[in-house]
């Protein structure tokens, strides 16, 4: 689909805002299933300030990059905009609605990372199919790939990893819920 048919598509979604479906990945604090997270928040405010009329739609977010490419869903929210190289469809928001801090996340004393090039001492974990991740783990040895973001806080706690790789307000979050300490 040529880049001008996505804006037409926009466009036309914008004309009919009974229309707009936007794909979320559905991780808290950012997203829950409650509707109560900082991204449900901002996207409901946003879109009720332009009287648009909305429905989440929680897929993974690697189905809502292909979807909302598609014109199969209006939008997606996605932490990071480098993917226009990918999905020349996509018209990414001109600045961030909401940033994200990822990190090595760990409770050992004794693990430093002062760089990217520290990680390759440690066993990490990391979600399938995170393109950052997955780029700045390249050639790493010891790699756990992972589908849900419970799986990366439980690793960590079972000592099955080092470190993981992952939103630091998510990880804090799920650590809440499971009482892991550190």
């Amino acid at each position: 689909m040529p880049a001008g048919h996505a804006q037409g598509h926009a466009a036309a979604a914008l004309a009919q805002p009974n229309l707009v479906s936007l794909s979320v990945a559905g991780i808290p604090p950012m997203i829950t299933s409650a509707g109560g997270g900082y991204m449900d928040l901002i996207v409901r405010k946003m879109l009720a300030r332009a009287d648009i009329d909305y429905q989440f739609v929680k897929i993974s977010a690697r189905r809502g990059v292909i979807d909302a490419a598609e014109g199969t869903i209006h939008g997606v929210s996605i932490p990071h905009a480098d993917l226009r190289e990918i999905y020349p469809t996509l018209i990414p928001m001109p600045e961030p609605v909401l940033p994200l801090e990822f990190a090595g996340i760990f409770l050992r004393d004794d693990i430093a990372i002062t760089k990217p090039e520290d990680f390759r001492e440690y066993s990490v974990a990391h979600i399938r199919g995170w393109k950052q991740a997955e780029d700045l783990f390249a050639g790493h040895g010891n790699v756990e790939q992972v589908r849900r973001p419970f799986l990366l806080t439980e690793m960590l706690a079972l000592d099955r990893v080092d470190l993981v790789f992952f939103s630091t307000p998510t990880t804090k979050h799920i650590a809440g819920e499971v009482e892991l300490k550190g």
